[in-house]
């Protein structure tokens, strides 16, 4: 019973946080163009491009930078006012640039992590597994043989350290250290890439919104959170935090354990499927 209080209390305070999310984010507040870009760019561009601006479309910034116009195709202007006096060789690059990092999103699928991998670290570490999904640009879809193919690979010998004393205190206290480290260092790398690319980039397909790689980023999070989900109804987990608890009894001592101890530190993972959830 105290269990079923705990998940709807969970379910509450996601519920609770959606609602005030969707709130919060009206539709004029949506749709609302920017009035921040073309300020700063890559260090590459800044000058050429500030040396346009300044030289050549003086009025197209200036009719953008104005608050009291409401013209979603300000951002047009000043964009057709730089390509118009950019020199040829310069359009070729931008052309370039575009074709290459038009590859940029598929690329970062395949590097990076799936859902499925941070769910099963989010049975044991919650917390690394949230901070590995916020620093994920990406994720990489899985086939349909991927949930089995990983069911069959747990079931078999447990992974051991190979570097180290089992009962050692400082190996896996250094580990669990620079796996934080590491990963907070991600996720601010990402969310600063996110800005840059927000405020020191332009959309040519949808120049008056900022916050589009913004979102590209935070989907990617959402699509962890919600794999984490999916992983719950396909697989049931036993041997969670080490110490051969009983997964309705675990306490808060337990769940620190196990966020704070790297999986090689830790017992036999015990994965199997759960067939309740199946069609």
């Amino acid at each position: 019973m105290a269990v079923y209080r705990g998940k709807q209390g969970h379910l509450g305070y996601l519920l609770t946080a959606t609602i005030i999310l969707c709130y919060c984010i009206t539709p004029t507040a949506a749709t609302a163009r920017s009035y921040t870009q073309y300020e700063h760019f890559f260090p590459a561009w800044e000058h050429l491009i500030q040396d346009q601006l300044r030289d050549n479309c003086t009025k197209q910034l200036n009719d953008y930078r104005n608050r009291s116009n409401t013209d979603q195709g300000a951002g047009y202007n000043v964009i057709g006012c730089v390509l118009e006096t950019m020199p040829e060789y310069r359009k070729a690059e931008l052309a370039s640039a575009a074709v290459i990092l038009g590859f940029a999103p598929t690329v970062l699928q395949l590097l990076s992590a799936s859902y499925l991998d941070t769910a099963v670290l989010a049975y044991r570490r919650p917390g690394l597994a949230f901070l590995l999904s916020m620093s994920s640009s990406g994720v990489r879809p899985l086939t349909a043989t991927d949930y089995d193919d990983f069911i069959a690979t747990a079931g078999t010998d447990p992974f051991h350290t190979n570097f180290g004393k089992s009962q050692s205190v400082w190996a896996p206290t250094i580990v669990s250290i620079l796996e934080y480290t590491i990963a907070s260092g991600a996720v601010a790398n990402n969310a600063y890439l996110a800005y840059q690319l927000s405020v020191w980039a332009v959309c040519t397909f949808s120049s008056q919104q900022d916050y589009l790689p913004a979102m590209w980023t935070a989907a990617a999070l959402v699509i962890h959170l919600v794999g984490y989900l999916a992983a719950r109804l396909r697989i049931s987990v036993g041997g969670r935090g080490g110490s051969g608890e009983n997964n309705n009894r675990g306490t808060l001592w337990h769940r620190l354990w196990a966020e704070l101890t790297p999986t090689p530190w830790q017992t036999r993972f015990e994965v199997k499927k759960n067939d309740r959830h199946n069609g």
